[in-house]
This record gives C-alpha cells, structure tokens and sequence, in this order.
C-alpha cells in the first residue's frame, strides 16, 4: 500500500514539475518580450555621466530634475565625485524631483575637470538639467551613458566681448582615446592648434575636459574609442551676431550615427522677429531642402545659417543625415526674452510612450512663461495626450495637407508652472516636445525626450578597406491592435499606412485648433539667408598635416572613485526578495526533477505487473520529455 501510495505521488509530481516549469517558462517569455520592446535606444535611463559648461560667471543654482517613467517607487542617486556631494532621492510614479546641486560642479576654462555629474536609478527616468544665472541661463536634456557615441559635430554660435564658445566631453570608460579637429584656431594646455590639426588626449572614467574659444567652435569634429558625452554652447552668446545681449547657451550633443533627414520646426511663441536656425552637415555634398529653397552642404561639418521671420512651421528635408539647432533671438530684437539654443530631433527620431518634464519658472526675480511645442506624426493623430488632455482637437470641415511618415501635425501649448507629461502608447504614435520659455531678458529651450536609433551604418571593403555608409534598416513591426471602437474613438487610418480592424481609410476633414498646424504647409516663404561669412561656416581647404601629441597628460584623477550602485540604497528590498525567490523556485524545480529521475531509474516508475501497463509507462515518460 505504500508502494502505491508512494508511485501515485511520483506520477503526480512530473505533471506539477512540468506545470512549474512552464510558468516559469512563460515568465521569462513575457519578460523578453518586454525587453524586446524596450530595446529602441532613447534618451530615458537609469545612468546619466555628463558636466554642466560654464557660464558667464559662477551660475546662481545648479539643478537636475528626474522625472518618473512608471508606477511604483524609482529610487535615484545623484553624485558630484569630486566634490563628495551626494543625494538620495524616491520618485513616486510619474512625477518630477527636482535636485540641487552645487554650484562648484560648473567647468571654468579651458582643461581637465573635476566636475563630472553622475545620476544612477532603479528605473528609467528623463533628467533635464539647468545652469542658471541671473539674467543668462538654458538647460539641457542629458543623454543616459548607454546610447552614448563615439562620432560628434559641435553646435555653438557666436560670443560678444570676453565670453566663449565652447564644448565639454566626459568619457564613460577608462583608457578613452578622443580627437578633436577643430574648424578654429583652439588652445590645449600651452599649445595652440591651428585650424585643421588634431588634438589627441586620452581619458578616464568620470573625467571631464573642457575646450572654450573667442571664436565660434561650430563644425568642431569628435571622435573617440569609446562612447563619450558632449555638450556645447557658449558662455554667453548673441543672436543674431552683432547684437549687444548675449545669454548662455547648452545642450547635450547626440552622436553623428543617430542624426535624421527629415524635420519639423515650428516657430517661437509670442516672438514677432521670429528665430535663427541652423543646419549642420554630417557628411561631405548634403543636400538640403528648406521649405522649397534647396541649399548646399559641401564639407563635413558646414553649417548654413537662417534668419527665419515667418510665423509658420518649417518643412526641412536632406539627402544625407543633418543636425537642426534652433537659436531664440535677444530681447533687443523685438522686446522678449534672450538667447537660447535647443536641439530639434529629426522625424525619424520622434518618441513612444510617455514622457515626463518640468518647466523653470523664474530666473533671480524674473518670472519665466513656458511653452511646448508639440509635433506628432501617427496613422491616429488624436492619441497624444499632454496631462491627459488629448493635444490635438478633432474639428470637421477643414482642409488637411501634407504627412511626415503618414501624416503628422504640430501645436505650441502654453504651459502652467511644474511638473506634466505627455504620452502616446498607441503602436506608431509618435512625438516630440520642446520645452522652452521667456522671461525679461532671460529664456531656456531643450528637447524634453527623443530616440537615438542607428540611422546611419557603415561596411568595410575587406580587400580595399573602403568603408560605405548607408542608412541602417528599421524593422518596423505591421500594425496590430484591438478595434478603435473599444477605445471610444472614430479615428481613421491615414493614407499609405495598415488600417486595425474595424478602422476606416483617411478622408479629408480633419482639422486643426487655432494654435496647432498641419504640416508641412505649401507654399511658404523661404527663410532668410544670412550673408556669407559667417564664422565657421565654410572650412578651410588643405587642411594641415595634424601632429600628435602623447596620450593622457597629466589628466587629475577623480577625489573619490565612481563605485558601482548600491543596491540597498537604489533599488527596493520587494524587487531584490522577488528575483531571489524565483532563483530559488527555479532551482528547487531542477532539484525535484532530477530527484525523480534518479528515483524512476531505481524503482521503474510508471512500469506495472499488469499487461499494458508498459505502454502506458511509454506514454508517461512520452509526456514528462
């Protein structure tokens, strides 16, 4: 009888062991498939490395604010190494912390620096940083150190008096070989460096070095052996040149490899002399077109410069992969804010998901308006929502034109102070937000998130070495979804694009509010041109033979050293329990199948006295393998 007892236990515990192991099994399968949806490179993270440039004098606060990106509890440290400055901090779902940080961490001239910033969480998060001084200062959207990259081109603009361009790079590893190639004449350490020669230094984790110069570093060319952080700017800039208000410029640079070919800018809010862009060229003969006006980039790191008047959102397409920067005006021009500079991130690289961000609202005791500009692009345009109010209206009976991937739309929206969000989970809803405000005589601008997929690849000819480059394939997966129906919207699918079930093809009639515009609009006036000359924008044939100089000069080492994460401290005792438990589920699992393995060898589990009953044993085991 305890025989029987016994082997009816052994044949129910290979149905349990396999139940088990299925869970488990379909665990890890929603686990990579979670993963597998997160594997697009953004601008969220859960590590920052970067170093705030100077500004005109020492800044009145620094300050980074990290937004959450989910429910629950995101734990975050922030870290100045140099200077044992370190704050802990818990964000609580989808809002914004602000953290201050010492004013000491900002570089100042020309050299290595001590000053680097590192963020770590236990999620990802969106981090804006500020450099704020009364009367100058801009902010910055930081790169998480894991998209970084190894190719850069420099944005800045022109400097009034004593004040700099300028460009910073951190390197995220030990033994970092970096070269810069400067369009300017540009100083390191007691050498000058004439335009065209490089500069070769080599790097440790968490080092940063800074670069400024009289005239403008745009068209500086970067690369490294390893992924590095660049931001660039200027001390205090005026725009346009000429002008006597200048105002600090910053923005975190993303890698060559990631810049788009198609763009959407939209003008400024409540700025009657419009705004200054500019296009910088990643590779030799780019051709752009501008609204209609087709330019020419002839060299790698060429810029052209436009002053642009009209009130209208600007269609820019190119040939090759281009960097846009848009430049806010001084208050002298027409009575509003100052100077600022902000990436706008290329169609190609509008976001999914959600996204949070958090305006600054006053500067010494100046009061600061903000802005968002809004652009999305979407087969369902009417998906994004801004603190859960949908940001585009749906209005009938007037004309739609044009379409970015299908279609696409842009709106300016005045903010309250604080915190917001804006999110789009619908499959092929795409954004992308810039933050930026005015003050009297002071304004910000930065893009608030944006991917940093491969655009552009490259192959190496094994017998000649030449190297091609041509745009990276993106695998888009086919739209799939539950009918719009059970969403509560009549939203139709545009033109060129797979319709969901239930979903009725495009038809004229959308509309647009009184401050959203479709794009791009036809027949607009081509910007304004600005007369040649322009420092840094056409570079120098016959460029010297660049010497070289030894690695690692006498770089200062780090105070304390960048230690790895503590867990205790960032990340919750609940997800470290849980990933012990399953560890020790699955093992327990293993355990119990080998135990019964050795235990049917012995006793031939499943094999009867009665005839037939073999067969049955063969079905068993059929089952358990």
């Amino acid at each position: 009888m305890l025989g029987m007892q016994c082997r009816t236990r052994m044949d129910r515990l290979p149905k349990m062991s396999l139940l088990a192991v299925l869970v488990l099994s379909l665990g890890v399968t929603l686990v990579t498939a979670r993963q597998k949806q997160a594997l697009i490179p953004d601008t969220r993270g859960r590590e920052f490395i970067f170093a705030y440039p100077s500004n005109y004098d020492i800044p009145d606060a620094l300050f980074v604010d990290i937004g959450g990106l989910s429910d629950g509890n995101t734990k975050v440290e922030v870290t100045v190494p140099a200077l044992n400055f370190e704050s802990f901090i818990n964000i609580t779902n989808t809002n914004v912390s602000r953290v201050d940080i010492p004013v000491e961490a900002v570089c100042t001239g020309n050299g290595f620096q001590n000053t680097t910033v590192l963020i770590r969480s236990s999620k990802d998060v969106n981090v804006q940083a500020i450099n704020a001084k009364d009367k100058s200062i801009d902010g910055f959207l930081v790169i998480p150190s894991d998209v970084l990259g190894t190719e850069y081109i420099v944005p800045s603009y022109a400097v009034v008096g004593t004040e700099k361009s300028q460009f910073t790079i951190t390197a995220k590893s030990d033994l970092t070989t970096v070269t810069i190639t400067s369009e300017q004449e540009l100083a390191f350490g007691t050498t000058l460096y004439t335009a065209g020669q490089e500069i070769i230094f080599g790097l440790q984790r968490g080092q940063t070095i800074q670069f400024q110069s009289k005239t403008d570093l745009s068209g500086t060319r970067i690369s490294s052996d390893k992924p590095i952080a660049v931001l660039s700017g200027s001390t205090c800039a005026v725009v346009p040149q000429k002008t006597s208000r200048c105002d600090h410029m910053v923005e975190m640079i993303p890698p060559v490899n990631t810049w788009g070919k198609r763009f959407s800018l939209q003008p400024l809010m409540n700025r009657e002399s419009g705004y200054i862009f500019r296009l910088y060229a990643a590779r030799d003969n780019t051709v752009v077109k501008v609204s209609g006006a087709t330019i020419r980039l002839g060299r790698q790191g060429q810029f052209m410069e436009f002053n642009q008047l009209a009130e209208f959102p600007l269609g820019i397409n190119a040939d090759k992969p281009i960097l846009l920067v848009q430049y806010a005006k001084g208050i002298q021009t027409d009575g509003v804010g100052d100077p600022f500079m902000t990436i706008i991130p290329p169609i190609e690289q509008y976001l999914n998901g959600i996204v949070t961000f958090a305006t600054f609202d006053q500067s010494g005791l100046t009061n600061i308006s903000s802005y968002a500009a809004i652009s999305v692009t979407s087969p369902s345009l009417f998906t994004a929502s801004l603190n859960d109010v949908t940001v585009l209206a749906e209005e009938p009976d007037v004309t739609v034109n044009g379409g970015m991937f299908s279609f696409g739309a842009d709106r300016t929206v005045a903010l309250s102070a604080g915190s917001h969000v804006i999110a789009n989970f619908m499959p092929h809803g795409f954004f992308s937000v810039i933050l930026y405000g005015f003050g009297q005589g002071v304004a910000y601008g930065l893009p608030t998130g944006y991917n940093l997929r491969k655009l552009t690849c490259s192959s190496k000819d094994p017998q000649t070495g030449a190297v091609e480059e041509f745009d990276c394939p993106l695998q888009e997966e086919p739209q799939t979804g539950p009918p719009l129906s059970q969403f509560g919207m009549g939203i139709p699918c545009m033109p060129g694009q797979p319709c969901w079930p239930g979903q009725t093809p495009w038809m004229p009639g959308m509309a647009s509010g009184p401050d959203q515009t479709w794009i791009p609009i036809p027949n607009l006036p081509s910007p304004e041109r600005l007369p040649e000359g322009v420092p840094g924008g056409q570079i120098p044939d016959n460029l010297a033979e660049p010497p070289l100089i030894a690695l690692y000069p006498g770089q200062p080492d780090l105070s304390r050293p960048l230690v790895p994460l503590d867990m205790q401290t960032c990340f919750p005792w609940t997800a470290i329990t849980a990933a012990a438990v399953a560890g020790a589920v699955s093992m327990f699992v293993l355990m119990l199948l080998v135990i019964f393995t050795l235990l049917c060898s012995k006793y031939h589990c499943g094999q009867g006295n009665k005839p037939g009953s073999s067969s049955r044993g063969a079905n068993t085991r059929k089952a358990i393998s």
